[in-house]
């Protein structure tokens, strides 16, 4: 184990960071997909208090992808052998985004279509 608590082995640090940027680019294009779906729904059809709000969509998606390029870049200058425990991803409730972010599943943007309600 290093000073900073990292173990060597386990899971690289690098490697979970270009996955989270990963989901964070995939979480994006659903949020600029739904951008697209109020476009066609019609602005013209939603009050100026309703389309104000659904501006936050707009930041997200690009917060989201700003974020991931962070990542990207500090990913590039982690050192390779920096790992954390196998342990570190046991908190994420959902499990198809816990096996992403461990390597151990498909992209996000090779998911299957979502079920609907």
């Amino acid at each position: 184990m290093t000073e900073d608590g990292a173990t060597v082995g386990g899971l690289p640090l690098f490697e979970l960071m270009l996955q989270v940027s990963r989901e964070l680019n995939a979480n994006a294009i659903v949020a600029i997909d739904c951008q697209t779906m109020i476009s066609e729904i019609g602005p013209e059809r939603l009050s100026n208090s309703i389309i104000e709000r659904l501006q936050a969509v707009d930041l997200l998606s690009q917060t989201l992808i700003e974020i991931a390029q962070v990542l990207n870049r500090a990913a590039a200058s982690c050192p390779a052998d920096l790992c954390l425990p196998e342990s570190f991803l046991t908190s994420v409730k959902l499990s198809a985004l816990r096996d992403r972010l461990a390597g151990t599943a498909s992209d996000p943007a090779e998911h299957a279509d979502p079920e609907l309600w």
